[in-house]
């Protein structure tokens, strides 16, 4: 599993601003990758839980859980057109 690509983002623009406040403006900008992990922890019904954390090359710079919800897109669909429907 990843974790999105604007999380990520998000992680890396918090390390940079971490940089930057701890150290000079050119430490902030030298290229550092971060490294983002997402494990299972568990399955509920349609409720997916995942332990997520990212690390840079010196430290973990985040974490935390997420949980996504598995949705039936035919099911979803339906109930949008019957709204969009109603609407009219």
């Amino acid at each position: 599993m990843a974790i999105s690509s604007a999380r990520i983002r998000a992680i890396a623009v918090a390390a940079l601003l971490a940089s930057s406040a701890s150290g000079g403006a050119d430490d902030a900008l030298a290229p550092a990758q971060v490294t983002a992990t997402a494990e299972v922890t568990g399955i509920e019904g349609r409720t997916i839980t995942f332990r997520v954390a990212a690390r840079d090359e010196i430290e973990r710079i985040g974490g935390g859980t997420h949980q996504r919800v598995v949705v039936s897109v035919s099911r979803f669909d339906e109930r949008v057109q019957r709204k969009l429907l109603a609407k009219r």
